[in-house]
């Protein structure tokens, strides 16, 4: 769980983690990473030049690993909030996710992370109450199951209010957490919220929206409304089942995740997935 998930990763920070468990817990990561020193000495006089050259630098990336897992704190950049939010088992706890990334991001122990916020009917303030089914069920429900339209419709842009409060609740907790170089965590970050579906109700992939935070070290301007919807000439290629069935001639998330990378330095990326449904990083993104 989360909780358990702060526990392992900061369990030092705040002096609630029991001496002899602390000491255990370095020695346990200590053992393993001289472990792999002791192959890696036994196998460096055995290889080839090229293959030397590989493990002296996967020694590098070991010392590096070894240094950010022993990092106890990295001054204001690493400090843990003395009234952190709190964690509620079986809740989607989306502020508490918020702290517990950044604090990790912060401390140098992680560089990259998702998460997804499952039953968020279970959360006392999601504005829908479902009968007869789940979120999942209630988003395929439609006239046919006697729904008022004008009604589910509200609802629908009720949740969405609540996804995006939740949202904002990372976008504030990133911009609130100071970075090593002065500025914010946000400044230095890329948050991407995404859709599965353009319309869920029929699992349609078309026009699917996306909201991007934070600057990822100057590569993405913020404050813009970019509109990919055939903003590319391309053959059609026909998609979907028969009832939803519609062409493609815009721009896919396959797209997206090459400008991402490109944003987080990987310029040589030019394809992500299936290249059928990539044609390189979407125009205009990335500066």
């Amino acid at each position: 769980s989360l909780n358990n998930a702060f526990m392992d990763l900061f369990g030092n920070f705040n002096g609630t983690t029991d001496p002899q468990l602390l000491a255990k817990r370095r020695l346990t990561r200590e053992s393993v990473i001289d472990s792999v020193l002791e192959n890696f000495k036994h196998v460096n006089t055995r290889v080839s030049v090229a293959d030397k050259q590989k493990l002296d630098h996967h020694l590098t990336m070991l010392r590096d690993l070894e240094t950010r897992l022993a990092l106890e704190a990295q001054g204001n950049s690493c400090a843990p909030d003395p009234n952190p939010p709190v964690y509620v088992p079986n809740r989607p706890n989306n502020e508490y996710a918020a702290y517990l990334y950044a604090l990790a991001f912060a401390c140098q122990l992680s560089h990259v992370g998702s998460y997804m916020t499952a039953q968020p009917g279970s959360d006392p303030a999601f504005p829908v109450r479902f009968s007869g089914g789940d979120y999942h069920n209630w988003i395929h429900q439609g006239p046919d199951y006697g729904l008022d339209p004008v009604r589910r419709r509200e609802e629908w842009r009720s949740t969405m209010r609540w996804y995006a409060t939740a949202f904002a609740a990372w976008v504030q907790r990133f911009k609130a957490t100071p970075d090593t170089d002065g500025g914010s965590l946000l400044d230095n970050t890329l948050i991407v919220w995404p859709n599965v579906f353009g319309m869920g109700s029929y699992h349609d992939f078309h026009e699917i929206p996306v909201v991007l935070a934070g600057r990822a070290g100057g590569a993405i301007q913020p404050g813009r409304l970019l509109d990919y919807r055939r903003a590319r000439a391309a053959p059609p290629t026909v998609f979907g089942p028969s009832y939803a069935r519609r062409s493609f001639v815009n721009e896919t998330t396959n797209n997206l995740m090459v400008s991402l990378c490109h944003a987080m330095g990987l310029r040589d990326v030019t394809t992500f997935g299936d290249p059928a449904f990539c044609t390189g990083g979407l125009p205009g993104l990335v500066g």
